[in-house]
């Protein structure tokens, strides 16, 4: 989607994140509390990503509390923002769900039919390795984790994992970036050792800007744990994000430890979370919004 603006701003004058934040701030009841800041954040990063020229504080004076954006239709946001209303109609949505704490659907959820596989990579930071791919094949519950202790395991890791992907059978291959990060990471290191790469990876699809599309969370962001902890999954590492895991398995590398059993959890949860996570947003898109569940009768079963 383009918007329709005129010039880009350069890089060095793009406009502060606080700026746009106390152009967004300027409503024409500024006694009322300002909207969450997840909902700022989120056009703030819209117009600086799009790096065009700032618009004039006419078109960012949006009602900036949470009550007041879910009750804004989607041409007031598009107008506001620049954007076709049917696009826009994501943030007056994501108001509503903050607001009444449950998930509001925007369109059907369009994935693949058929047997899945869900699949998740972990990496060195940048990512020039993978040491850890993660498999859950959904008809039978089975996770398998193909690991290298060490970075000159990689090879060896990809060539069980290729045998195993080889012998899958047709299955959908999902994964969850927005960027198609795991695919994008997993092709090349793959070709890198000269080891096959399944037909079902090649035509992997990424469910992240799938599941944005199909539903509106009540949740700070659009990242995987947040929003399958809203709707009532639990980590069994709440505390660990990527980061933190790629450092703890570099360190342990180098020093020539094991690699801890929290980092295999990390990754299994990671799987598990984004099938519960589709299955959820496909009965909200079947049955409309959903209100949050216990998360004690929430959870799938893990596997052993």
């Amino acid at each position: 989607m383009t918007l329709p603006l005129r010039r880009p701003l350069p890089p060095n004058r793009m406009p502060h994140p606080a700026t746009l934040r106390d152009d967004l701030c300027q409503s024409i009841r500024p006694a009322k509390p300002v909207i969450e800041q997840m909902t700022i954040a989120r056009l703030g990063r819209i117009l600086r990503r799009r790096e065009y020229r700032r618009l004039p504080n006419r078109r960012l004076r949006l009602l900036l509390t949470i009550a007041d954006l879910a009750a804004c239709t989607p041409e007031t946001v598009g107008r506001a923002i620049q954007w076709g209303a049917k696009p826009a109609a994501v943030f007056p949505a994501r108001a509503r769900a903050l607001r009444e704490k449950c998930a509001i659907p925007l369109g059907p959820l369009r994935l693949p039919t058929g047997p899945r596989l869900y699949f998740d990579i972990e990496t060195d930071v940048p990512p020039r390795l993978v040491w850890l791919v993660g498999c859950y094949v959904e008809s039978t519950g089975e996770v398998r984790q193909f690991l290298a202790s060490g970075p000159e395991q990689e090879g060896a890791m990809l060539r069980e994992f290729s045998a195993f992907a080889a012998g899958i059978g047709d299955v959908q291959w999902l994964y969850f970036s927005q960027s198609e990060f795991d695919k994008r990471i997993l092709l090349p290191r793959l070709q890198q050792h000269q080891i096959p790469v399944a037909h079902g990876l090649i035509h992997s699809v990424d469910v992240q800007p799938r599941l944005r599309a199909a539903v509106a969370p009540p949740a700070p962001s659009f990242g995987l744990k947040d929003v399958a902890q809203a709707f009532g999954y639990r980590y069994e590492h709440p505390d660990l994000d990527g980061l933190a895991v790629a450092a703890e398995y570099m360190d342990c590398a180098r020093r020539g430890r094991s690699i801890p059993e929290r980092l295999l959890a990390y990754n299994r949860d990671d799987l598990l979370s984004l099938q519960f996570l589709v299955d959820a947003v496909a009965r909200v898109c079947d049955g409309g919004t959903e209100e949050r569940r216990d998360p004690s009768t929430a959870m799938p079963p893990k596997p052993g």
